[in-house]
This record gives structure tokens, C-alpha cells and sequence, in this order.
């Protein structure tokens, strides 16, 4: 049987514009199982002629810098050239896939691939930076994100080697943090994957999944923004309902009591002292009215209560 074989990779984005990131860098490592490097590369990549670079990143982080100049990524080729040797790479057997916040990644790789309407493949891979928060919550530290890992763990001084936001190093710096990190607790690949199960990621159903919730999320915002319309209809009535943000957090209750409230012919409010009633999503938010707004707890109902029947102006 062949040796297993452990793939270290980090993507760079030039922008991550409506949660789709636009890949300018792939890095990777691959090592044997003893952490020895067996081959190491980055691919370079362009976002896109009309991708433009999302260069507020320079304001959140003024220490930022992109490993080459942004001329270099738009005469690189486009995503579609590397994809069959990222397949390749990423595909073979008796290998394991390791990222720091690799979930992005997921989700960056299977934009791209949708983007470019590529076969998608699916694999499996493990998020290192769990492990370390772990770690560090165990152990009372402070440093934050890969580089404060890196150089907490950094045995080796190879910090002033490497490049970092160059995606190649990145990776690079991703394993040394988990090949020492596995070193301080005595524990093998298997052992602490074992104590975490919660770093797996199946590619394919989590992006499939975080795209169900970024379509549910956008229908919720466009609901809130009916509701809120709805509510600025200048109607004096003894009719008004109100929904308290227990209702309005959850897009199927805020979708049943709109259509209740329409149906039933009452109005909408989003004034809770001239509603005749304020609709909350359980006895639990009825109690907190009490407590917090006591002149307001007597005109709460809950979801229930209205789906039963109970409400009486």
C-alpha cells in the first residue's frame, strides 16, 4: 500500500464580492507522512479581465500586501487552466487535505468552478485553525490567525523566509503549525482528528449547503424589506399589529404571520406602543417583555396563540 500522503492548501482571493471570491493564487504542499516536503508550487491565476481587486483590505489590515503586483495576476491565465491539475492534485489516493479556515477555500474553489461551469468534484478536508482555537482556549493564548500560529510554533525560525498572503507560504506555514501542533500533544493525524470531529469538511455538501442559506438569506432580507414597507402605510387604525424581532429574525414565521396579518385584514406595525398587539415567538419573549417593557407585556401574543385562534382586539 502506498504511503499516505498529507496536501497543505491556501487560496488568495482579489476580492470576495457578493460572497464569491475571485482566486488570483492557489498554494499548495505536499509532504509523506513524516511532514517531509514532497513538491511545492503556487498557481497564479487572473481574477478575471473586469475583476477588479478589493483593495479595502489595505484599510482593515494595514500590514496586508499581495505577493505580486496586480499586473502579473491579469496577464496570468484564467482559473480554467489550472483546474484539471487542481482536480488532479486534489483527487488522488491516499492523501488527506488540510487548510487553515479551509472552509472559505471550499467555498472559493467551488465558486470558481460553478463561474466557469466546470465539473465539480468533491473531496474531503480537515480546518487546522479548529484545532488551534482549541488550543489556545485550553492553553489562555492570545495570537490570532495563521501568522500569530505560525509564530508561536515557529521551532524553526522560518518565518523570515517566507512570504506571507503568498499563498504557496501560507500553506507551508499551515503545516509546520500542525506538524508541531501534533508534536505538544503527543498525538498522531488519526488521534486528533479523532478528538475533533467537528474540523471535517465534505466539500461538495457544504458548499451546496452554505448555498442554501446564502439564497435563504437573501429572500429573508428581501421580506424584511416588504414587512418594513408594508409597515409605513400611513393607516390610522385600532387594527395595527406588530412582530417583535423574534418573529422577524426567522424567515418562515415573518412569512406566516405577513400573510396572516394581510389575510385577516390588520395592518402592520413596526411602532410596538400603537400596535393593539405585538406578536413574539414564544412564552420565553413574553416573559422578557414583561420584565423589560412591562406597560407593553399585557398587548403581547404569541405565534402560537395567533396560529390557535386566541387573538382578540
Amino acid at each position: 500500500m502506498n504511503e499516505r500522503k498529507y496536501l497543505f492548501f491556501d487560496i488568495e482571493c482579489a476580492n470576495n464580492y457578493q460572497s464569491k471570491g475571485k482566486i488570483c493564487e492557489f498554494g499548495y504542499v505536499l509532504t509523506n507522512e513524516k511532514f517531509e516536503v514532497l513538491q511545492k508550487d503556487v498557481f497564479v491565476m487572473s481574477p478575471g479581465k473586469y475583476e477588479k481587486f478589493d483593495k479595502s483590505i489595505f484599510e482593515r489590515d494595514k500590514t496586508f500586501k499581495f505577493a505580486y503586483d496586480f499586473d502579473y495576476y491579469y496577464k496570468s491565465p484564467l482559473f480554467p487552466h489550472f483546474y484539471q491539475r487542481i482536480k488532479n492534485l486534489m483527487t488522488q489516493e491516499n492523501l488527506m487535505i488540510f487548510g487553515f479556515a479551509v472552509n472559505n477555500d471550499v467555498l472559493h474553489l467551488f465558486h470558481e468552478m460553478k463561474r466557469y461551469n466546470l465539473e465539480l468534484f468533491d473531496y474531503v478536508c480537515y480546518d487546522i485553525q479548529r484545532f488551534i482555537e482549541h488550543y489556545k482556549k485550553v492553553n489562555n493564548l492570545t495570537f490570532h490567525g495563521l501568522g500569530g500560529a505560525f509564530e508561536y510554533f515557529d521551532e524553526r525560525k522560518e518565518g523570515v523566509l517566507l512570504n506571507h498572503h503568498l499563498s504557496r507560504d501560507d500553506a507551508f506555514m499551515t503545516m509546520r503549525v500542525f506538524e508541531y501542533l501534533l508534536k505538544k500533544l503527543n498525538l498522531s493525524v488519526d488521534e486528533i482528528i479523532e478528538k475533533m470531529p467537528s474540523c471535517k469538511i465534505n466539500s461538495l455538501e457544504y458548499a451546496l449547503e452554505n448555498e442554501k442559506k446564502v439564497e435563504r438569506r437573501f429572500l429573508h432580507n428581501k421580506l424584511k424589506n416588504e414587512w418594513n414597507n408594508y409597515c409605513k402605510q400611513d393607516i390610522n387604525s385600532d387594527n395595527k399589529i406588530a412582530l417583535a424581532i423574534s418573529i422577524r429574525k426567522h424567515y418562515d414565521l415573518l412569512s406566516d404571520m405577513m400573510d396572516w396579518i394581510i389575510k385577516n385584514n390588520y395592518y402592520g406595525t413596526n411602532d410596538y406602543e400603537t400596535a393593539a398587539k405585538i406578536v413574539v415567538a414564544s412564552d420565553t419573549d413574553k416573559n422578557f417583555f414583561k420584565e423589560k417593557y412591562p406597560l407593553l407585556a399585557e398587548k403581547c401574543i404569541t405565534y402560537h396563540e395567533i396560529k390557535n385562534k386566541k387573538i382578540k382586539f
